[in-house]
């Protein structure tokens, strides 16, 4: 019972998050993610890392002496995905501020004793093969498009 409610709640959630932000909300939170995510994987780039994957949309995998940045991402409180002696990953989210993105880089570059720079924020590419991006319509029904605010939320839930 525990573990059924538990599912609903995540449902729920992911239906008040799609009703709240709307097809463009979530269009633009997902094209922000993955600038986000090209950013940060030219920065590394530009550092001289191998990104492994080519293609990503929000989680790329770098080719570095884990040893040697985990200490250093620990003590400026950076937690990365450690696949192994050789590779880390790292995924962003719609949380992930330019900021953060500088902090990561930043902190690599200390790291590996690399002189700082800025990021590049004029990144424009995608990193998705085409044959994925949608071209169906998606979220078309009313509830997607009237209520994206909590007042408008509310108000709707007094009406039923």
């Amino acid at each position: 019972s525990n573990i059924c409610t538990a599912q609903v709640l995540l449902a729920v959630m992911a239906g008040m998050y799609a009703t709240y932000h709307g097809k463009d909300g979530i269009q633009f939170i997902a094209d922000s993610v993955h600038r986000s995510t090209t950013t940060l994987a030219n920065a590394l780039s530009n550092l001289g890392f191998t990104q492994t994957n080519s293609h990503y949309f929000d989680t790329i995998t770098v080719k570095v002496e884990a040893t040697v940045l985990k200490a250093t991402a620990e003590a400026h409180e950076i937690n990365f995905n450690y696949i192994d002696e050789k590779y880390f990953s790292i995924s962003l989210n719609e949380t992930t501020s330019l900021k953060d993105i500088q902090k990561i880089i930043d902190t690599i570059a200390k790291a590996i004793n690399i002189d700082l720079f800025e990021i590049n924020l004029n990144i424009k590419q995608n990193r998705y093969p085409d044959k994925l991006k949608r071209e169906s319509t998606f979220m078309d029904s009313e509830v997607f498009n009237k209520y994206h605010s909590e007042t408008a939320l509310m108000l709707s839930l007094i009406h039923i």
